[in-house]
């Protein structure tokens, strides 16, 4: 049950520490049962007088994906609110485009993006003079003949996207900032109004959600019920006048919920040195290792899905096993892409793909730091359906639902726990790739 003061405490509070004026305008690009299309986009918008537009919805999900392209033209939004699955979409999408272009446009958006990142850094931490001054013209030359263009696809007005609903992979914040159409990462539940922690243009750290908002106090309490330290794990617990009532009619829900005053959101978590707020997934989501280990795979499979370009869904999964397995949607067009490029290339090629990326986990310096290589799945299977609402693998928010999808899927999943399905190219695998791509072995 969340208050009328839940409410314009959450969204007054949104414009004051965003400072955005009159006379902005956004497309609203999520479903409108979401929390946070409801307090920052809806909600907000009336207390700032923000023109709102709403995305054409008419024929469902896909014709949704389809319609925003041409309601950004129509709407020229100032922001946008949106989720990783739609930013992933549209880097994806914007990393194919330019790449069509040839290798000359294509050598200079990358080079651009890498000199971006560089002279970006973690948008917090100052960089050096010397590193900015040595990334500007590879990032300048980008900014004048690639980056302007493409980001006019977002209109002629775009400042920055808002994304919330899932953790934000570090490597999409440091792709668009680099592009100059910066993604702040906020953190919230619908229990919270939803809003508790945001990045946002004054101040910043990608691989954070950001601070907490001003009136919201956030504490990381440890599994013994004491309060963490400094860049220590636990669970994020909240207070503050955005907080919800209680669970209608559900008095044991609300009871385990609020605490001694505090929202525990069953989220995971720590609070570092600076006070930003870095959010590691849902605790009933983790994974268990065959030694009890628990870990989230939510941020692995943001990574997987950011930086591969044939992986379009992912979810991973271990309830005790020896090793770690995932579920892979394959991006159709971006293999097909990989087929045109390399016109011998058959079903094992393909799947090598794969294989060769959740090996480099194992080898880049970066993602080795990042993620122990024992939660990082050896083995994969390839799903011919993508998860979707139709099917009920994917929810409003575009979250993954994943209990059905272990339902619909544990046949599959058992069988990489076998000595002919934990090899890549097993023969359910090649299946799937001679059907989706009409190759054969």
């Amino acid at each position: 049950m969340l208050s009328h003061k839940n409410y314009v405490a959450n969204s007054s509070e949104a414009i004051e520490v965003f400072r955005i004026p009159l006379g902005y305008q956004t497309l609203l690009i999520l479903p409108c049962d979401h929390s946070f299309a409801h307090t920052v986009g809806i909600y907000a918008s009336l207390v700032a007088g923000i023109s709102l537009y709403f995305v054409d919805a008419r024929g469902g999900s896909m014709s949704i994906l389809r319609n925003i392209p041409i309601n950004l033209v129509e709407s020229d939004p100032t922001f946008l609110l949106t989720v990783p699955a739609l930013t992933g979409n549209f880097m994806k999408k914007i990393q194919t485009g330019v790449a069509e272009k040839g290798g000359f446009v294509n050598g200079i958006f990358e080079r651009g993006i890498r000199a971006g990142i560089a002279r970006k850094g973690d948008g917090y931490t100052p960089v050096s003079p010397a590193v900015k001054a040595k990334n500007f013209w590879p990032w300048l030359l980008a900014e004048l003949l690639v980056f302007r263009k493409v980001r006019k696809i977002f209109g002629k007005k775009i400042k920055f996207c808002v994304s919330g609903g899932a953790l934000l992979d570090l490597g999409q914040q440091q792709f668009f900032h680099a592009l100059g159409l910066p993604v702040y990462q906020g953190y919230g539940m619908t229990e919270a109004a939803p809003i508790i922690s945001s990045n946002h243009p004054w101040c910043f750290k990608m691989g954070t959600s950001g601070k907490p908002f001003p009136t919201v106090q956030v504490k990381i309490v440890k599994q013994d019920g004491t309060e963490a330290a400094v860049g220590e794990k636990g669970e994020i617990c909240v207070r503050g006048p955005n907080v919800m009532l209680g669970y209608l009619k559900n008095e044991q829900a609300t009871k385990e919920a609020l605490r001694d005053g505090w929202l525990h959101t069953g989220d995971l978590g720590f609070l570092d040195g600076d006070g930003f707020l870095s959010v590691s997934g849902r605790e009933k989501a983790l994974l268990i290792s065959a030694d009890g280990e628990k870990y989230s795979p939510e941020e692995i499979e943001e990574v997987m899905m950011t930086m591969c370009p044939y992986i379009s869904q992912t979810m991973l999964y271990n309830d005790h096993n020896r090793y770690t397995s995932a579920l892979i949607v394959p991006d159709v067009d971006g293999l097909r892409q990989y087929i045109k490029k390399h016109p011998g290339a058959g079903v094992e090629d393909v799947l090598k793909l794969f294989a060769d990326f959740l090996q480099s986990f194992r080898t880049d310096p970066d993602l080795k730091k990042r993620f122990p290589s024992n939660w990082v799945p050896p083995t994969f299977q390839l799903l011919e359906e993508p998860f979707s609402d139709q099917n009920g693998m994917i929810n409003s928010s575009m979250k993954l639902v994943r209990y059905k999808v272990v339902e619909r899927y544990q046949d599959l999943i058992d069988y990489m726990y076998t000595s002919e399905g934990d090899r890549y190219s097993n023969a359910k695998n090649r299946e799937v790739v001679k059907k989706l791509l009409q190759l054969t072995d």
